[in-house]
């Protein structure tokens, strides 16, 4: 499955899943990758069993299975968005350093530049 199929599927719940009301949200205490692992291996067998669950669990509202492979996979999509914002950027010192290289590159290249430009005038002057 590719990335933009797991954006699909986060797509076409987002707008449900905004909907929700603060307080009804709970805290999340598990591995989001492993929940998705988890689910998309047993909802084949869970899709298999609809009707059991169905006169089973009376009060359980089946359109939650239905909709099972579009949440989970929803959730996978928004735990890579999760990852790549707090994704760690580097730190000022090292920016620095890097800054401060590329600075001396650049100067060293113009010292270069002005050696050759001065010896071609110095020479030209001459003759």
């Amino acid at each position: 499955m590719t990335i933009d199929a797991y954006r699909t599927y986060f797509d076409a719940i987002e707008k449900e899943a905004n909907e929700v009301p603060l307080a009804e949200l709970l805290r999340v205490n598990i591995d989001p990758e492993a929940a998705v692992l988890l689910v998309v291996g047993v909802l084949p067998r869970l899709m298999a069993l609809r009707e059991e669950i169905r006169t089973q669990l009376p009060n359980f509202r089946i359109s939650h299975l239905e909709k099972l492979e579009a949440y989970t996979k929803g959730l996978g999509h928004a735990h890579a968005l999760h990852l790549a914002a707090n994704a760690p950027s580097k730190t000022v010192p090292e920016l620095a350093s890097r800054a401060r290289r590329r600075s001396w590159r650049r100067s060293k290249k113009m010292r270069a530049r002005s050696r050759v430009a001065g010896s071609s005038t110095q020479s030209s002057s001459r003759g």
